[in-house]
């Protein structure tokens, strides 16, 4: 079903106005040519209109320009839930960073409307910008470090790696980022150090030392500590990793 297909919008407009703009969600009511009809409370509250400004405005027109074309493209899928992110424009100009759910109603004889619930994506995607920073600063806090740091998770991915991984294994960081300890070890490594990656994802630190091949041809003596990461339950999420090389010790 496309919303641009038919004339009209009666099916929606027999909603009852109050009722939706007391929805705690930000749902809007579209006509059959993506015409705002009503919208709830929230909904005009999040972009920082009255309500009564949004009513007969284009939705997409609530977009920005680069996203506007995707929206309209979206809403002609017959799908509750719209694959994708897209930016509302609040009214002072700001970015709102939503999901798109939607709901056809039955259509009239002549018209069918459409229901759109925003999800605001807004904090999340803050979160992950904040990460992000983080990350990056901790990679470039841990690449100056003349050891190797990593981040093993409970299925023993590696989820975090520093440079000294990339130069010993000549392979790049996203290369290695998502094996195994024991597809980057190798069969025989990781036999080796198997029994301290069980003690450690059952919630102990563990402290050896290891002797391992590397890509680069080098045989290394490392001193290796394994820190667990819990949660407040004390479920295991995964452990961190601080090899020394101590081969000059020797």
């Amino acid at each position: 079903m496309t919303i641009d297909s038919r004339n009209g919008g009666a099916a929606l407009l027999a909603w009852d106005a109050s009722l939706l703009e007391s929805i705690p969600a930000s749902v809007f009511a579209l006509g059959p040519t993506g015409t705002v009809l009503s919208v709830s409370q929230l909904g005009a509250e999040r972009l920082g209109y009255p309500a009564q400004e949004l009513v007969e405005r284009s939705f997409f027109s609530l977009f920005h320009a680069e996203d506007q074309q995707s929206v309209r493209a979206a809403l002609t899928l017959s799908t509750p839930v719209i694959d994708g992110e897209f930016r509302q424009l609040r009214q002072d100009g700001s970015v709102l960073w939503v999901k798109l759910l939607t709901h056809f109603l039955p259509k009239g004889q002549d018209d069918s409307g459409l229901l759109v619930v925003t999800e605001d994506l807004t904090e999340c995607k803050r979160l992950q910008a904040t990460l992000q920073e983080r990350t990056e600063l901790l990679q470039i806090v841990t690449n100056e470090i003349q050891a190797k740091v990593s981040y093993v998770d409970a299925q023993q991915r590696y989820q975090f790696i520093n440079r000294q991984y990339q130069d010993w294994y000549e392979t790049p960081i996203e290369q290695l980022l998502g094996k195994t300890v024991k597809e980057l070890m190798g069969e025989s490594d990781y036999q080796k150090i198997q029994a301290s990656i069980e003690s450690v994802l059952a919630g102990e630190r563990v402290d050896y030392e290891f002797t391992g091949s590397f890509n680069d041809g080098e045989e290394r003596r490392l001193a290796v500590s394994y820190v667990p990461h819990t949660e407040e339950t004390g479920a295991v999420l995964g452990f961190f990793v601080v090899c020394l090389d101590v081969t000059e010790r020797q």
